[in-house]
């Protein structure tokens, strides 16, 4: 199979940060070739000029390019660069710009490429909130609901346990890459694999659970605490959706908030593929978007961001 012949990149660099292979500023895409050394660069890369990795056309370009000139049968598609979760992903310096959620999935869609697998070497992004977003485009995600250090997946392990089983599915390399994370940092940290087919469901389920908890109008001492419980990463209201959605199903005194949040649960366990967390992050697998009871919603937390 094809699967397991190419590895290809875009990369677009800034100066002041690295001066090795060429110090070259401008962006640069190529087939990724298997070199001995870890201080240079063996890939070919073949510049296209400066570009602005936080415009999605950029990204829909890069998937077009790749896919038409080493077609597979499968794909995998991975950004690698600074995370902020609901704030998007891959920045740019040069332009001052950054893939917004909503501009993930355009971009995906743009390219018209099905893509087996999605994954967000960066931080915050295992997010329901992205997840969602991309949920007809691929069928599995792998993100952190943690920062990342600054190494990042352990490509050397992921990219040998590919060569060694190129039939094997999406859901299963997903796990690998899990797996591999989590060795590579000795058990800590967080990374998670979640099924993208299963995110309308969770998503009609959560939305049947907020309507329970508004019709009923109680419980939310249950409902805040079980906020609280939840372990939050980075900013305060990136909260461990299935922490709280479990700690809302065993408390809540109303039958109907209980049996709506029981119901997320079911819809959120069969969603999460496989799931790292050290046990100081306390990480099932997707964060949410959660304030405090009575907090401020930022401007940012709206439907223009997220593509709704």
């Amino acid at each position: 199979p094809r699967l397991r012949e190419y590895f290809d990149r875009l990369l677009d660099r800034i100066s002041g940060y690295d001066n090795s292979n060429g110090n070259w500023t401008d962006a640069r895409r190529g087939l990724i070739i298997q070199h001995p050394s870890t201080s240079s660069i063996g890939t070919p890369f073949t510049s296209i000029g400066e570009v602005n990795m936080g415009d999605p056309a950029t990204l829909t370009s890069f998937i077009q390019w790749g896919t038409s000139t080493y077609p597979a049968d499968h794909y995998a598609l991975v950004l690698w660069d600074h995370g902020g979760g609901t704030s998007g992903v891959c920045w740019d310096d040069t332009s001052n710009d950054n893939l917004t959620v909503a501009e993930v999935g355009q971009a995906l869609a743009a390219a018209n490429v099905p893509l087996d697998l999605v994954g967000f070497d960066a931080c915050l992004m295992a997010m329901l909130e992205q997840a969602y977003q991309i949920r007809n485009y691929a069928d599995v995600m792998v993100a952190s609901e943690q920062t990342e250090p600054w190494d990042g997946w352990p490509y050397n392990t992921i990219a040998a346990d590919l060569t060694a089983n190129p039939t094997q599915s999406a859901a299963t390399l997903a796990g690998s890459i899990v797996t591999r994370y989590g060795q590579s940092y000795n058990g800590a940290e967080t990374m998670s694999a979640v099924d993208l087919t299963d995110m309308g469901n969770l998503a009609q389920s959560l939305d049947a659970f907020a309507g329970a908890v508004l019709a009923a109008d109680t419980d939310w001492a249950a409902i805040s605490a079980a906020r609280t419980a939840a372990h939050y990463y980075t900013e305060p209201d990136f909260r461990d959706l299935g922490t709280f959605i479990s700690g809302v199903a065993g408390s809540a005194a109303d039958p109907g908030i209980r049996a709506a949040a029981q119901a997320v649960q079911a819809a959120y366990n069969s969603a999460v593929i496989a799931n790292h967390s050290s046990v100081s992050n306390a990480a099932t697998g997707l964060s949410i978007y959660l304030p405090a009871q009575g907090g401020s919603v930022p401007s940012s937390y709206a439907a223009s961001n997220f593509g709704l």
